[in-house]
């Protein structure tokens, strides 16, 4: 089976978004191709994923700062020696040949399959809001390696750029690709400060905040104190998960927690927009992710 321009619009499920020119044009390139899993192979998916449940897992916060430095660093050494943004892909997306679409467990059969579909459905998602000619401010909260960030800018050159992280070798990299409009910043998520003004850009995060657990509240009073535009999400939300009828959403429900993923972070955005504190434009579970993830629910709101 070949991942076409229809799987997108499934995955995304609304016409208010519209897959561009460039997009298509990877999408057909691309040829991404995959199988579901047979009644066997899928069963030793469920045995494999309980046994890794089962084991000490690596959890996300504040500790984790030491290695995410050093994982953008090995990209930033292969970066300075081929000079190919590709290298810049964290090396995460590219660990597994099983992943999740359209609700089922697949076996990928095209290398960098889980970035190459994960950066047509940001883009087509994203797009809509910087496929202006107003020129914006455009920031990514936690931007790594700026894999996201640089795709958008090549897309969208008329705005500028901001790559927000808290390892010191994010910052590096987007100075050693010295791209004109790109700049980066560092950026606490647990004590956030004004280094980089947020007012009336466009801020949106990309499976970054999954590091910060339930440590998130001194980052949406700082979002709010700046009042952005809009602030879009693409983010592991175990709230959309139907733990009581759906053996995966239990598992991967299950992989969150004992990793220390974001956790309450809906519902808190929620309560604030009860309060008449933000508004929240757009709740959509994507269905689709990595072999033990579904982890790009998408959330678009702004302070009001």
């Amino acid at each position: 089976m070949i991942i076409d321009e229809q799987d997108i619009m499934r995955i995304i499920d609304s016409s208010q978004y519209q897959i561009n020119d460039a997009v298509k044009q990877r999408i057909k390139k691309d040829n991404l191709e995959y199988e579901p899993l047979n009644q066997t192979e899928f069963n030793k998916y469920i045995l494999d994923f309980l046994h890794v449940l089962n084991d000490d897992l690596v959890v996300a916060g504040r500790d984790r700062q030491v290695a995410w430095h050093s994982g953008w660093n090995e990209n930033l050494q292969e970066y300075i020696v081929t000079r190919d943004l590709d290298s810049l892909i964290p090396k995460y997306h590219n660990k597994n040949i099983l992943a999740k679409l359209h609700g089922q467990i697949i076996r990928t059969e095209t290398q960098w399959f889980d970035y190459k579909l994960h950066s047509y459905v940001v883009d087509t998602i994203l797009g809509k809001h910087l496929n202006t000619a107003s020129p914006a401010k455009v920031v990514e909260i936690g931007c790594g390696t700026g894999y996201h960030l640089f795709r958008q800018q090549d897309q969208f050159p008329q705005h500028k750029y901001f790559g927000l992280d808290f390892a010191r070798s994010s910052q590096e990299i987007i100075k050693e690709t010295n791209r004109p409009g790109v700049t980066g910043a560092y950026f606490n998520y647990f004590n956030p400060t004004r280094n980089v003004r947020l007012t009336d850009a466009i801020v949106y995060s990309v499976a970054s905040l999954e590091q910060i657990g339930e440590d998130y509240h001194k980052f949406i009073q700082h979002i709010i104190a700046q009042r952005p535009k809009m602030v879009i999400h693409f983010e592991p939300i175990k709230e959309v998960f139907d733990t009581e009828n759906n053996l995966l959403d239990y598992l991967h429900h299950k992989y969150m927690t004992k990793r220390k993923y974001l956790h309450g972070y809906l519902t808190t955005l929620q309560s604030l927009e009860k309060l008449g504190v933000i508004k929240i434009y757009d709740t959509r579970r994507l269905h689709y992710g990595s072999k033990f993830i579904e982890g790009h629910t998408l959330i678009q709101w702004s302070p009001i």
